[in-house]
Formats: structure tokens, sequence, C-alpha cells
């Protein structure tokens, strides 16, 4: 399309330098003729110049409105398109889960469909001791196993996020009548031992591993900003222990 504008450009320059050469070699002869009869002629000459200059210019405009027509068409759907364009979800590089923006625009898109969901928020204990003891690569395999854990625990339908830090949220669709059962579900994380073996030197460490829960139902929860703050105030809570 681009080369088809040039093209058409490149064509009326061409058809403008030719009216302008006309227009100076009738200029040159008004200058060299004397007589009456000769300034008459190049008179008819030089109205016969500007009516093709007239139409040369409609003929222009209309073939370059012809051109610029699609154009428009073709900009116009691709500016539609940029506009429906998402850029890619911000995943966490060590668990490959969506984080915090992920499952704030889950909690949004759940609430506005008025989902039957839980929220769950699973905290990895001591996850900071951890790290000043024996490294950041060890508490990063804390989190990995976490990760593992809660995956195998919860349903295909449910989703799972890294929230910030030793934190997960899981989104678990499931309605207020299998409440009881959501919570002995999550509930079990806390009761189930996992332990992390870690190298010191020539030996090893086994690491216990806890995760403390909370449940929320998504229906009684009020805002995104106000569930937000329900679960950061959960995780500063659990933090101080």
């Amino acid at each position: 399309m681009l080369d088809v504008v040039a093209q058409t450009a490149a064509g009326l320059r061409a058809a403008s330098d030719k009216c302008l050469n006309r227009l100076l070699e009738i200029e040159q002869k008004i200058e060299a003729t004397s007589t009456l009869d000769g300034l008459r002629v190049l008179g008819f000459r030089l109205q016969e110049c500007l009516q093709g200059l007239r139409e040369q210019a409609l003929h222009d405009r209309e073939q370059m409105s012809q051109v610029l027509a699609p154009l428009r068409e073709q900009m116009a759907r691709s500016l539609k398109d940029a506009s429906s364009f998402r850029l890619p979800r911000s995943l966490d590089a060590l668990t490959g889960l969506e984080a915090r923006e992920g499952a704030e625009r889950a909690l949004v898109e759940a609430k506005e469909r008025g989902s039957p969901v839980m929220v769950a928020v699973f905290v990895v204990n001591r996850v900071h001791m951890i790290n000043a003891d024996y490294g950041y690569a060890t508490g990063d395999h804390i989190l990995t196993l976490a990760h593992a854990h809660l995956a195998s625990l919860l349903l295909e339908e449910d989703q799972l996020f890294r929230w910030t830090g030793p934190v997960f949220v899981a989104l678990l669709k499931r309605s207020a009548e299998h409440l009881p059962g959501t919570v002995e579900t999550v509930e079990g994380v806390a009761r189930t031992p996992l332990q992390a073996t870690v190298q010191i030197g020539n030996g090893s460490v086994r690491i216990p591993v806890a995760i403390t829960p909370m449940i929320l139902d998504l229906s009684q929860s009020g805002s995104l900003d106000d569930l937000s703050q329900q679960i950061d105030t959960f995780i500063a809570k659990q933090a101080r222990h």
C-alpha cells in the first residue's frame, strides 16, 4: 500500500513539473514578444495552460483520495487491533505462576461474574530466617517445595498465584455449600508435614516447612482494595511470628 502511495505521489509531482515548465515557457515567450497579436496568442495559450492545471489538480485530488481511502481503513483496523492487544501476563520467575497483578485481575473478573469463589492465602513461614541462615537458594528451594505441595492439593479448575514474597494465593471455585469441605482442605495444608533437605558442607540438614493458611469468601470481601488489605494484614501478622 505504501508503494502505491509513493508511486502516486511521484506521478503527481511529475505532472506538476510538466505544468510548471509550460508556464515558464509561456513567460519567456511573453518577455520576448512585442506585438499585440503575439500577446493575444500567448494569452490563449496561458488560458489553456491554466485550464489544464485546474483539470490536473482535480484529477490529482481524486486519484490521491482513491489511494488514501484504503490506507485510512487499514490504519483504523491496525489501531483497533493495537487497542485490544494485551501485554503478556507477569509471571514469577521462580515458580512460573502469575504474580500478584494476575491474582488481582482474576479476583476482579470473578467478582464481576458473581462466581462462587473462595480465596485461600498460604504463607510459608520463616522463609526470611531460612534465607539469613542458609542463603537465598535454600529459601527458593523451600518456596518451590511449597508450590508443588499446594498445587497437588488444588482442583484442576482452581487458580494458584504467587502473591508476594513467601505467599501464595489460590482462587477456589467452589460454592458456599461446599465451604466446610473447602476449609478442611485448606486447613489440611497446615497439618501436612513438609521437610526440605539442605546440603551443608559434607552433610545435610532437614528443615521443616510450615504453611499457615487463611480462607476468605470472595462474595463477602467487599472491594478488591478491601480484600487486598485483609490479605496483607494477615501476611504482616504472620511475619511477626
